[in-house]
């Protein structure tokens, strides 16, 4: 597999309506430079360092790193955006409205929004405290399915809260990363994975 060119941007906190139109920069600029390399090494972005502090903890700021060199076109380049989102929750493709078990008022008590979207999944909440992150790659450059895709995603948020101390692992024929059951019983998801692709 070949070893591809990455930026990493942090969002800290972000509206999910604006996180959604930067997802779709990028797509759109990964579509259409689709079979161009991103970028030559001395076109690299870097912006802060990955252990700088916000002077305004309150103040939302996009963080760029380039794991490896960056494209000069930061919309042409494979991109790993984490942030935060405000209480939102969103409508998968192959969801049902139905599955949301608030209704309007709690929607509007807790000042959460609501979206459907175009990835896979059904009902998923996001809010603050919870990280998000927004691969957004070309699954083809680098050799890989969408099956083997989502088993590296869970694989790496496995080997990840491994880090912790926190056992998890797949449960068969459902996407996501899982808890054992606890004293309350049932697995409990640690992380939900929903995937958009596209030719």
């Amino acid at each position: 597999m070949e070893v591809e060119t990455v930026l990493y941007r942090d969002l800290a906190t972000i509206d999910y309506a604006g996180c959604w139109a930067l997802q779709e920069a990028i797509f759109e600029g990964l579509t259409a430079s689709k079979g161009n390399r991103y970028g030559k090494p001395e076109d690299a972005l870097k912006v802060g360092a990955a252990g700088a502090k916000r002077e305004n903890p309150e103040q939302p700021e996009d963080r760029q790193y380039a794991a490896e060199p960056a494209a000069s076109n930061p919309a042409a380049c494979p991109t790993l955006i984490l942030c935060e989102h405000p209480h939102v929750y969103t409508l998968g493709k192959s969801g049902k409205a139905g599955n949301l078990l608030v209704d309007e008022a709690f929607l509007q008590r807790i000042g959460a929004s609501y979206y459907h979207i175009d990835r896979g999944g059904d009902i998923t909440y996001h809010g603050p405290g919870q990280l998000v992150g927004y691969p957004l790659l070309d699954l083809e450059r680098l050799g890989m399915g969408l099956k083997e895709y989502i088993h590296a995603l869970e694989q790496t948020v496995i080997d990840t809260v491994a880090e912790y101390g926190i056992r998890a692992g797949r449960v068969e024929g459902a996407a996501g990363v899982w808890l054992p059951a606890d004293s309350r019983g049932g697995l409990r998801k640690i992380c939900a994975i929903g995937v958009r692709s596209s030719h």
